[in-house]
């Protein structure tokens, strides 16, 4: 229940990855106030052409929740085929500052990180 690079140091214009590689447990990347459904990605939230979900930051205020970033349920047997999940969620920071995030399932266990642009 960590984010493995908590600690981010990047340049203004660098996108940042986050991949769930967990196959049971669901995480969010969330930077400012969580929403009231974290299922949901927020509005500025978009999938980019390789069908990655993908948000900009533009502005120190700015919120973005991923919505649930997790692994496709495995198929049960007599019931439809799972959607294929979303498991990876890319954000391109415009500008320079600290922007701390968290998981907003698991944010109360440590689950929290900060990305520092120059």
């Amino acid at each position: 229940m960590r984010f493995i690079n908590d600690n981010i140091q990047i340049r203004v214009g660098d996108t940042v990855e986050w991949t769930n590689q967990d196959p049971v447990t669901p995480h969010t990347v969330t930077f400012g106030t969580e929403p009231a459904d974290l299922a949901d990605p927020s509005a500025n939230v978009k999938t980019d052409a390789e069908g990655v979900l993908h948000a900009d930051i533009t502005s120190p205020g700015d919120r973005v929740n991923s919505g649930f970033i997790m692994a496709t349920l495995q198929d049960q047997t007599n019931k439809p085929q799972t959607p294929i999940g979303v498991t990876r969620f890319r954000i391109t920071f415009k500008i320079p500052g600290v922007f701390p995030y968290i998981c907003g399932l698991h944010d109360i266990l440590g689950m929290t990180g900060t990305v520092t642009v120059h």
